[in-house]
C-alpha cells in the first residue's frame, strides 16, 4: 500500500468513526448535531491531521508559563547585545524567537542561568558575536560555543573574579591583626 493510499484509507476510516460516534450520540444522549466536546475536537484534530500530513498543529505555550517568560527574556536579552553593536538590525520576529529559545529551554535541557552566561559570552566574543545573530543559530552551535567558552581562559579568570568574597578576614589580615597587638603590648 503507498503512503497516499494509506493517507486516503486512514482518512475514510475517521470519517466513519466520527459518523458513528455523532450517531451514537444522537441518538443516546439526545442532543444537537454541534460536536464540540472534547473527544470530538481530537477526532476532528485527528482527520485535519491526516488530510494535511505536513501540517503539524503547533503546542500554544501561554504567557503565564514562567519557561515561556524567561525565554522572551532571554531572546530580548541577545536581541540588545547585537542591537548594540548593530543599531539598523532589522525588525526581529520576537515570538520565533521566543520559541528557540523555549526549545533550548525545554528539549534541550539547558537552564536559562547557564543559557543567558553563553549569550552574554558568545556577543562578547569577537568571533562569535558576528556568527550568532539569531537564537536558531545559538540553539545550532551550542554545543560548540559551551566547549568553547570553557576554553577561554580570559572568561575563566573574568569569572572567578566576579564571585563572591569570602567572609571573614584573610590570613594576611589575621597575621597583621597579630602584629599590631604585639606591638602595642611591647
Amino acid at each position: 500500500m503507498t503512503d497516499k493510499r494509506k493517507i486516503k484509507h486512514a482518512i475514510e476510516v475517521l470519517k466513519e468513526i466520527e459518523n458513528r460516534f455523532i450517531a451514537v450520540r444522537l441518538a443516546d444522549m439526545n442532543v444537537t448535531s454541534d460536536i464540540s466536546g472534547p473527544v470530538e475536537k481530537n477526532i476532528l484534530d485527528l482527520r485535519k491531521l491526516l488530510e494535511n500530513p505536513h501540517v503539524v498543529p503547533k503546542k500554544k505555550i501561554g504567557r503565564a508559563d514562567p519557561i515561556w517568560n524567561t525565554a522572551v527574556m532571554l531572546a530580548k536579552r541577545l536581541e540588545a547585545h547585537i542591537r548594540s553593536r548593530k543599531p539598523n538590525l532589522r525588525p526581529i520576529q520576537s515570538d520565533t524567537w521566543a520559541t528557540d529559545i523555549d526549545l533550548i529551554l525545554r528539549i534541550d535541557k539547558r537552564t536559562s542561568e547557564k543559557l543567558q552566561e553563553v549569550i552574554d559570552w558568545c556577543q562578547q566574543d569577537n568571533f562569535w558575536q558576528n556568527n550568532i545573530l539569531s537564537p536558531a543559530k545559538l540553539r545550532k552551535q551550542l554545543d560548540r560555543l559551551e566547549l568553547q567558552m570553557a576554553k577561554d581562559w580570559q572568561y575563566q579568570k573574568r569569572k572567578l573574579h566576579q564571585q563572591t568574597p569570602r567572609v571573614g578576614k584573610s590570613a594576611k589580615d589575621k597575621y597583621l591583626e597579630s602584629l599590631g597587638k604585639t606591638n602595642g603590648n611591647t
